[in-house]
């Protein structure tokens, strides 16, 4: 059991890398049932408790052996193509698009451990004023900031949480614990309000509207929550997907008023 979960996550990784260099990655276009993204505030205990077990369980490594985990496999990938996520014209996909297939090859990785798990999003514009206060940090979600020198995150659903890159890039490959250290020291500066998220959503393009949604409100919202998610292994923080999940939400609501511009493939998913 535990060989083929190792070999599972190096073969997840091995076909992202081979994926996104082809630019072959296709969404399922034939649904069985369309599941339901919603808000982390919307989730019952229950709901929530199923996607940070999956989580979890993909991210276990065998025992004494610090090898990527099929997590770890998502993370390296972010980090070596996280260029492409920002900017259009790389290949046949926009950045907005790349996203969107990352994000629903983790779903479908989580998916496989229970059937009933779908992303949850962060509607983080409501919490612009004062991010740090974010419900989101409680201890029943994400915990709060991080403590100590390495600003390890103690509290919260990933509290034993623990990362692999970049330390499984150094010669004497280790894992470590999550890290999150707010910009402000306690704090998280103001980040894009709900009125500014809707002014980007006026963007006439799919090049201005990526450079706005990666470039500066997901940006801010990476840099000003920090520690890991302040880097390109933001994916290190599972944080990281609530944002990113609102992001592509914000995606698909450009997309319901833009049928000029370039759609993706369907979907098995939509946003409530």
């Amino acid at each position: 059991m535990k060989r083929r979960h190792f070999i599972q996550a190096m073969a997840t990784t091995a076909f992202s890398y081979a994926a996104i260099r082809s630019g072959a990655l296709q969404a399922q276009a034939i649904c069985s049932s369309v599941s339901l993204r919603r808000d982390f505030r919307g989730l019952t205990t229950s709901q929530w408790s199923a996607f940070v077990a999956a989580v979890k369980r993909i991210n276990r490594p065998l025992p004494g052996i610090p090898l990527p985990t099929a997590y770890d496999g998502f993370v390296q990938e972010y980090s070596v193509y996280q260029p492409t996520f920002l900017t259009c014209g790389f290949d046949t996909l926009s950045g907005l698009t790349r996203l969107r297939l990352f994000l629903l090859r983790f779903e479908q990785t989580l998916q496989a451990v229970d059937s009933s798990v779908t992303l949850p999003y962060w509607n983080f514009p409501l919490d612009a004023e004062a991010p740090d206060a974010s419900g989101v940090f409680s201890p029943a979600f994400m915990g709060g900031n991080g403590h100590g020198f390495d600003h390890d995150v103690a509290d919260g659903s990933f509290a034993s949480w623990t990362v692999g890159y970049p330390g499984l890039l150094d010669v004497a490959p280790d894992r470590r614990r999550l890290s999150r250290r707010f910009a402000d020291g306690d704090t998280i500066p103001p980040w894009d309000t709900p009125e500014s998220v809707t002014a980007v959503l006026q963007s006439p393009t799919i090049d201005a509207l990526t450079g706005a949604l990666m470039g500066t409100v997901a940006a801010r919202v990476f840099t000003g929550i920090g520690g890991d998610m302040g880097t390109l292994f933001a994916p290190n923080d599972p944080l990281f997907w609530l944002v990113a999940c609102y992001i592509d939400k914000l995606f698909d609501d450009w997309l319901q008023t833009h049928p000029e511009a370039p759609q993706p493939a369907s979907v098995c998913y939509r946003y409530v």
